[in-house]
């Protein structure tokens, strides 16, 4: 390296980054539990109490993963910023981060999962969850593949970082780690890409350090790293918590804006119209059917039969960019 070069990044490099440093962090503060809580102790008679008692369970359980995650992180020796519990939005996709963790060769995207029970995954990826009693098998369940979850997610901070010119050239990748200690996570027949990107927690550090020689000859300047955590720290969209959803009567509470419509229609054959228009148009763009619109979306198009672009704008998911570009196409499925 020349003298020049040597004395550009030194001066450059006003911020050193030697070793874990949390510019984010809230694991002792979460509004989503503050909410809940004043939900819970609320007298309100239409309060959905066993949902809000549910939600706030699963809340604290998966604070305390987080708060693991937190603990091996800052305990770490590597040279990396930790951001903790992010919501970033750009064009119609939001995205909430457990972690995005940025170090010199690579921005990790972190998704933490704490489930009960064990973690089989398939030879096609797919993610169930078992609880035993001894040797018997007492629950079983499929949950939804949070690795192509944590894909999306970095998806989104890809484009969000291209949109404001951030350190384009950087690696962006992402992974899944389960902070149940007591897991124990099946990947016998996995497929390769799976086994490489989840982790038990204690195994968490390992695959940060592994990512790390894999980029080794990668090297961006501490500067520029911070520039890019304090920028997503600032321009921050948080989803303002809404108790709507848990509210009995709230299934019946139809928005005079976006009336229900009265008409009836073979909602079956809509639903599959619907279904082979999504999956068609996500093979054509190189997505997952959900990048398009989400089965809760599909729920909504049922259930209020937009009839222009005016009342599809109001369905949950859709924003101009989609309804410009395939609103037409939904409108005349839905009403033909």
């Amino acid at each position: 390296m020349s003298l020049l070069r040597k004395l550009v990044n030194k001066i450059m490099d006003a911020d050193d980054l030697k070793k874990p440093i949390i510019l984010q962090d809230r694991t002792e503060v979460s509004t989503l539990i503050k909410e809940l809580e004043l939900l819970k102790s609320s007298s309100h008679i239409d309060i959905n109490k066993t949902l809000v008692e549910e939600h706030l369970k699963l809340a604290h359980i998966g604070l305390s993963g987080e708060k693991n995650v937190m603990y091996e992180l800052r305990h770490s020796f590597i040279p990396m910023i930790i951001l903790h519990d992010i919501e970033i939005s750009i064009e119609d996709y939001h995205a909430q981060y457990d972690f995005i963790i940025i170090t010199p060769q690579f921005i990790f995207v972190l998704e933490v999962k704490k489930f009960m029970g064990n973690i089989v995954v398939s030879e096609s990826g797919d993610f169930t969850r078992v609880v035993k009693k001894g040797t018997r098998t007492v629950f079983r369940e499929g949950v939804y593949s949070p690795l192509r979850q944590a894909k999306r997610q970095r998806d989104i901070l890809n484009m969000f970082l291209r949109e404001h010119n951030l350190i384009n050239k950087i690696e962006i990748i992402s992974g899944v780690t389960f902070a149940n200690e007591r897991n124990e996570i099946d990947m016998t027949h996995a497929p390769e890409e799976v086994k490489s990107m989840i982790c038990r927690i204690d195994n968490l550090v390992p695959l940060l350090e592994k990512e790390q020689k894999k980029f080794s000859d990668r090297n961006v300047l501490p500067a520029y790293l911070y520039k890019t955590a304090n920028f997503l720290v600032a321009n921050q969209t948080r989803k303002p918590f809404s108790s709507e959803r848990y509210m009995l009567k709230a299934a019946t509470n139809i928005p005079v804006e976006l009336p229900v419509k009265k008409t009836v229609i073979n909602n079956d054959l809509v639903e599959q119209k619907l279904r082979a228009f999504r999956k068609k148009l996500a093979n054509e763009k190189g997505y997952k059917a959900f990048h398009i619109f989400s089965d809760a979306t599909l729920h909504e198009l049922l259930l209020h039969r937009p009839t222009n672009k005016e009342e599809l704008i109001k369905i949950k998911g859709f924003g101009n960019q989609k309804v410009n570009e395939f609103g037409d196409q939904l409108l005349s499925i839905i009403n033909n």
